[in-house]
């Protein structure tokens, strides 16, 4: 179970490049026959986009997450690990096509890859991917009373089996670009 909240902020350098960076703070419980503990996670990432044209886009991320445990030590193949810990950070680019319909329905088609790794317990379970992903965007926005509301939905497919799906809520004021925006997604792996 992963419980958190994060904060993300989004500036636009020029009409067609916009830059972001957040971070997160959440907690894992964990119970099992065999196992039973907590963890607390710290979270970071960036991002660029940039609209190459009015329908085409490339963006790109990367972020790093480590999760400290509330154990003291655990043992793995006989070696125990004192304060253990677990890292993950990927770097992804995507590419995607987009259009907006005159009534502010917008879809996005998007096709891109990852590099991710992870560092199980500061132990030789590490390991690297390189995943390809596709997915699509579907959203509507609208304006009313100098505010403006974006509504989408998510979902997409990596070629390692894993599949998400997320729901977005954002509003912010015309006048002066301040709002934000809720995410609630799953991950199914």
């Amino acid at each position: 179970d992963l419980q958190g909240a994060g904060v993300n902020a989004k500036l636009s350098v020029f009409d067609s490049v916009s830059l972001s960076i957040g971070g997160r703070v959440g907690k894992i419980e964990y119970s099992s026959e065999y196992d039973d503990f907590d963890a607390d996670v710290y979270s970071v990432w960036g991002g660029a986009n940039y609209d190459v044209l009015d329908w085409l886009f490339v963006r790109a991320n990367a972020a790093y997450s480590v999760a400290k445990y509330d154990i003291k030590s655990a043992v793995y193949d006989g070696v125990i690990i004192s304060n253990p810990r677990s890292e993950f950070g990927f770097v992804s680019m995507d590419v995607g096509g987009k259009y907006a319909f005159d009534d502010g329905l917008h879809v996005s088609g998007i096709v891109g890859g990852a590099y991710e790794f992870y560092s199980v317990l500061d132990t030789d379970c590490d390991a690297t991917d390189v995943i390809v992903r596709t997915g699509a965007d579907v959203g509507y926005k609208f304006s009313m009373m100098g505010i403006s509301y974006d509504y989408s939905v998510r979902g997409m497919i990596y070629a390692n089996g894993v599949k998400t799906a997320s729901g977005r809520v954002g509003v912010w004021s015309e006048l002066d670009g301040m709002g934000g925006f809720i995410d609630l997604g799953v991950l199914y792996n």
